[in-house]
């Protein structure tokens, strides 16, 4: 089965980067590089959370044209725990469906990241298996993110820029 990617670095266009961010001095951090999701992965997945969280009253975030939206650390850290939150209740409907609680994740394995050529559509045959690969998402994301903060712990925001231009910011995405 084929997972829901999450990308190293900034991958361009079509992608949602997510990466400590020093406002005050008006430039992504690079003590820790951020990761990249896809934004059809943005929209079904975290677009919910993401809405939840932002911070409308953060001068950063009052111009939503941008494409880019910044959450506190501390927001952040809630965007992360209402993940688990669901990721908790999705793992309960999968043991209600399959029968039988998911095997143990090996963290080094969530922790990688994705090649372009590892993810994408395949055919999902059950509602066990997409549950299987969301629920693994959300433990990756949440994996990846919390190593990503503890990494870079003076970056006082962390900012998720939608990279491709012309397009409506995640907060109207979302709603």
């Amino acid at each position: 089965m084929k997972r829901i990617g999450i990308y190293e670095g900034n991958r361009g266009s079509m992608f949602f980067y997510v990466v400590p961010h020093d406002r005050a001095r008006h430039s992504e951090r690079h003590v820790e590089p951020g990761f990249s999701v896809d934004e059809t992965t943005i929209e079904l997945y975290l677009a919910k959370f993401l809405s939840r969280h932002l911070d409308l009253a953060l001068r950063m975030n009052r111009n939503a044209e941008r494409g880019s939206s910044f959450y506190s650390v501390k927001s952040y850290r809630n965007l992360l725990e209402d993940i688990r939150n669901e990721t908790d209740f999705l793992k309960k409907a999968y043991r209600n469906i399959a029968g039988h609680g998911l095997g143990k994740a090996d963290c080094e394995e969530l922790a990688k990241f994705d090649e372009k050529e590892e993810c994408g559509e395949n055919e999902i045959s059950s509602y066990v298996e997409c549950l299987e690969r969301v629920i693994e998402f959300y433990d990756r994301f949440i994996l990846i993110s919390n190593r990503m903060l503890s990494r870079d712990e003076k970056a006082p925001f962390i900012l998720i820029r939608r990279n491709k231009s012309g397009l409506c910011s995640m907060a109207k995405a979302a709603v």
